[in-house]
């Protein structure tokens, strides 16, 4: 047994011997006081009620105590104990067993009680070695001990009692413990196992087999880290098969301009130079292929800012409406590519403080994209509205729409809603860290084959 389930078995086991050994030692501590004491309590009370009579009624002095001993005797014995009358020099006078006579005791209690004390002690008989208990009690001529009433009983029947409860009690106790270690080592593995396999698909993951999977066998923590596992393996296999769209959609993108470039170039400085329309149509086309490049370039930049959350922001005062102007003039060009319309509606023009460049951005990615998935000879509906304290912009095609289950998707990271359209997967995640910079947001609503809206929230200020 080692790691998890050796811990979780001995803070258990700890946890329960102490508990056992608490409760035992105040359980036997009760058993010991409620014998020993008890007995002692009896005895002393005997003791007390026979020293008042006999110093009261009697009239006992050191003359006629000889005289005395039978009357004590059948006085004061009491059952189970035996009755000892000692003199001032601590030699017994009386017995009621008859055995001991003349003897001379010393012990603690006699010697308290021929100085006026009652007491008891604990020990071995003189004479039969066998653990007793005895209480001494003085008698008084006057106010002076002469002689001294000692009853003693054998605690052999009490201890052997007493040792036999103690048996039980801590056998009683080793039994829950060994119950209690069976159970924590069963519940140790319940819990380590999907521990256990947890590490193991971990280890898979960390190998890049993200197809790795933990059975929610379990409806406790236990399941929910299982459930919470299998869904961030889902969300690991969607992202590394989004890189990989991403890495080859990326490539593509590259390779495109690069290959007109390429052969522009070599068509240039192998053809014939005075031919001014070719060498200015393949200019025309590196120049443009170029721009593509950088554009591209500039979005992997933004997406490394992104990444390092530096992405930041230049706010000045500008003129939102003619800035929409521009955007649809600089798109023209795609616009009459698929003869589609434009409507730019707003009731006057608008004001915000904002990174305009950034801003610029964004827009120019919400209506390529407008462009990119709507159908030809539709129409694309911009509109600028305003409120105390925001402004919104919608952007509205009639394409092809996105279904609800990839709606929940399209702003992030490498999410392309149709892989066969160019385009990195970056555009929308960047547009919506613009925004969220400008401490405003950006809202999709679409329906497969009924277009898309997209709304654009920008605070004044």
């Amino acid at each position: 047994m080692s790691g998890i389930k050796k811990r979780i078995v001995t803070h258990y086991i700890l946890v329960i011997f102490l508990t056992i050994a608490l409760l035992e030692g105040i359980f036997l501590t009760f058993i010991h006081f409620y014998y020993y004491d008890g007995i002692e309590k009896i005895l002393k009370n005997h003791a007390n009620v026979s020293s008042s009579y006999a110093n009261r009624y009697m009239s006992l002095n050191s003359f006629n105590l000889d005289w005395n001993l039978d009357l004590i005797k059948d006085q004061f014995s009491y059952e189970g104990a035996e009755l000892q009358v000692i003199d001032g020099q601590g030699r017994v006078l009386l017995t009621s067993s008859g055995i001991g006579v003349d003897e001379v005791i010393k012990t603690d209690d006699v010697t308290q009680a021929l100085n006026g004390i009652e007491t008891s002690w604990k020990g071995e008989h003189f004479l039969t070695n066998e653990s007793v208990i005895s209480v001494s009690s003085p008698l008084l001529e006057g106010d002076q001990p002469f002689a001294v009433l000692r009853f003693i009983t054998s605690l052999e029947n009490v201890n052997q009692t007493v040792f036999n409860i103690y048996a039980v009690s801590i056998g009683i106790g080793l039994i829950i413990l060994l119950i209690i270690f069976f159970v924590s080592v069963t519940l140790a593995k319940s819990i380590a196992k999907p521990i256990n396999e947890l590490t193991l698909a971990s280890e898979k993951i960390a190998k890049g087999d993200f197809q790795s999977k933990i059975k929610e066998t379990y409806i406790d923590e236990i399941g929910t880290l299982a459930k919470t596992f299998n869904t961030m393996a889902d969300e690991l296999t969607k992202n590394e098969k989004m890189k990989n769209e991403f890495i080859s959609s990326i490539s593509h993108e590259i390779r495109t301009p690069l290959t007109s470039i390429k052969g522009w170039s070599e068509t240039i400085a192998s053809g014939n130079l005075s031919d001014k329309q070719e060498t200015m149509e393949g200019l025309h086309t590196i120049q443009d292929e170029t721009e593509r490049l950088i554009g591209l370039v500039e979005e992997l930049l933004d997406f490394s800012r992104y990444q390092t959350n530096s992405l930041t922001l230049n706010k000045k005062p500008f003129n939102l409406t003619k800035l929409m102007n521009e955007v649809i003039l600089q798109m023209k060009t795609k616009l009459k590519e698929k003869n589609i319309n434009i409507s730019f509606q707003y009731h006057q023009e608008l004001y915000i403080t904002g990174d305009k460049n950034r801003l610029k951005q964004v827009l120019i990615n919400l209506l390529d994209n407008a462009i990119k998935y709507s159908h030809e000879e539709t129409t694309i509906t911009l509109k600028i509205e305003e409120s105390d304290k925001d402004v919104k912009f919608d952007v509205i095609d009639e394409g092809i729409g996105i279904d609800e289950v990839q709606l929940n998707s399209v702003t992030k990271m490498f999410y392309q809603v149709d892989a066969n359209k160019s385009g990195t997967g970056l555009g929308l995640a960047i547009c919506q860290k613009i925004i969220e910079l400008h401490q405003g947001h950006l809202d999709i609503e679409s329906s497969k084959n009924e277009g898309t809206t997209v709304t654009v929230s920008l605070p004044k200020q």
